[in-house]
């Protein structure tokens, strides 16, 4: 079983039994049940839905291994989010990319955004098998149980060319581009961290600050908005 808590409190009953009724049937897909055995061997995680103001779609804080989810999302979303938190856990490049090995905050962010880009990688791959698979099929139908068999392959096939491959190097330039509405693109932000722990001038034997949570930044596919149905019976 994986180890881990969950803080749904956030959540309305009936959102918060479709949920873990999506946890349910995602668990018994055989490449998710994977990853998740390699989570688990790490330690125990909390997983915590919070205001879109706190992860615009999913976060990680590495410090005590919660998992940030925006409440506001589908569900489906919230899954596709979740499972990209659990391939981060996994990523052993966070382990050893620390500020103190780079001489530049560009040295720095490059580094840090291509350990990420391994996390994207293996999430492309796992959700081009998990969305294919009759469990994931389930969770969209328990959550839009209005629309038809060929909106919902239509649904499939748009959640597909969103996991799509990106070399490295355009995914770098897209994330080195400032968006309508930020103050700092996504590559910024690891520079500013990076010079913000270099301006500290930090004597021997510091603990080092923990690194930003790690946002991710690619939006899924909108559907119309509706009442949200308890579990299926």
């Amino acid at each position: 079983m994986l180890n881990f808590k969950i803080d749904l409190s956030s959540y309305e009953k009936d959102k918060a039994a479709l949920f873990l009724f999506a946890l349910t049937h995602i668990f018994n897909i055989e490449t998710v049940q994977h990853l998740f055995k390699e989570v688990n061997l790490s330690g125990p995680i909390s997983i915590k839905m919070v205001p879109r103001e706190q992860a615009p779609f999913g976060a990680m804080l590495e410090a005590d291994r919660t998992i940030l989810l925006a409440e506001d999302q589908y569900i489906f979303q919230a899954i596709n989010f979740l499972l990209f938190e659990f391939c981060n856990l996994i990523n052993p490049g966070f382990n050893h990319t620390v500020c103190s090995r780079y001489n530049t905050a560009d040295a720095f962010a490059t580094a840090i955004e291509k350990v990420e880009y391994d996390s994207v990688k293996h999430h492309r791959q796992l959700m081009r098998a998990v969305v294919m698979d009759p469990h994931y099929k389930t969770i969209l139908k328990a959550e839009y149980p209005h629309v038809t068999e060929d909106i919902l392959c239509k649904v499939r096939e748009v959640i597909l060319n969103d996991f799509t491959d990106e070399s490295f190097e355009d995914a770098l330039q897209r994330l080195k581009t400032t968006k309508p509405g930020q103050l700092l693109s996504h590559y910024d932000t690891y520079k500013k961290f990076y010079q913000d722990w270099a301006s500290q001038n930090r004597p021997t034997g510091r603990k080092l600050p923990e690194l930003p949570p790690k946002v991710s930044g690619r939006k899924l596919p909108e559907l119309p908005r509706k009442q949200v149905r308890s579990r299926p019976s």
